[in-house]
Formats: structure tokens, sequence, C-alpha cells
């Protein structure tokens, strides 16, 4: 199948997202990981877990949708607003209730672990996407718990700001370690 341009300039976005958090966390002890700022607040490897399976289940739900020859509605204009929506709390600094499906973050066992199978995931999707028709990258695949059906352009901008989001969180905690200063 051809490069796809719209895909390609995603993946370097998701590349520069990946290296600036794996830049902001270099050299920090594994306890560090798993240290939270407060009771009920999460912790990097929370909120690094959070994102993983985040991407781990848009990708199992697009190669459920995608397999067999359904036909799926292609993305429209209603698709797009809701996707603008979207972004916009994305972007703000504001912070945001997860959706339930993906809210409930057990503490990450092993750091080392958790990267190894994030980056696993992106290559397989990456893998996934390049090798999907066009026509499917345009319809309907990604389901968000808030914006509904989007195609699969908006579900890696998804990925991409739903990364920066909660690295402003990541910020907030490490702040907060280093006022604790006994972590």
């Amino acid at each position: 199948m051809a490069p796809d341009p719209k895909l390609e300039e995603r993946w370097i976005l998701l590349d520069e997202c990946w290296k600036k958090m794996m830049a902001l966390t270099d050299g920090l002890p594994n306890e560090q990981f798993a240290w939270r700022p407060d009771e009920g607040q999460w912790s990097i490897d929370q909120v690094l877990y959070h994102l993983y399976i985040a991407e781990r289940g848009s990708l199992e739900y697009v190669k459920k949708k995608t397999s067999g020859t359904n036909t799926i509605p292609q993305a429209g204009v209603i698709n797009e607003l809701k996707w603008q929506g979207l972004k916009r709390a994305l972007v703000s600094k504001k912070k945001w209730k997860a959706p339930a499906i993906v809210a409930n973050i057990p503490p990450v066992e092993d750091h080392e672990e958790l990267i190894r199978d994030f980056e696993d995931t992106r290559k397989e999707c990456r893998e996934y996407l390049e090798n999907l028709p066009m026509n499917r990258r345009t319809a309907e695949v990604f389901k968000h718990a808030l914006a509904g059906r989007l195609n699969a352009y908006r579900m890696l901008d998804f990925f991409i700001h739903h990364f920066e989001h909660h690295r402003y969180q990541i910020e907030r905690i490490m702040e907060a370690m280093k006022k604790k200063k006994d972590v």
C-alpha cells in the first residue's frame, strides 16, 4: 500500500510526544514512578498506564470494527464537530474526569514492562493502520467515550492531544514531588 502522508505526519507528532514524555521522566528512580501526590491521585506510572490502555483499547476496537466485510459509515461533518469539541477539552489544562472505561487504574507493578508494552502497541497500531484500506481509515472506525465515532486520523489526533494533556499532569506530579523532597 502506498504511504499515506496524513498518517505519517500524525506518527511523527506521536513520536515527538513520546520522546518529550521519556525526556521529562528520564533519570527518575523507579520508586518515583509509583509515587502519588495524594490519596486518590494517580502516579506517573498510572498516568502512563491510562494512556496505554486508551491506545491499546482503541486499537482493539478498530481491529474488531474493520474485520470482515461489514459496511462502516464514512465520518462526516457531525463527527468532525464532535472531534473539535473533544480537542478543545484536551488542549485546555483543565483537569477532566477520565471516562469510566479507562479511569480505574491499578498501581503499576513493572515500569519497564509498561514502557515495552506501550511501544509494542504503538508499533502494532502503526502497522495495522498503514495496511488499512483508505475507505476504512476515513470511516467511523474509532469510538471515543465522549465524542462518539471518529475516523482513524482523528483517533491518532486524539492520541496526540491526549498525550499532551496528560504530560501536564505528569509535570504537576513531578512538581509536587520536588516540593515533598522526601520522595
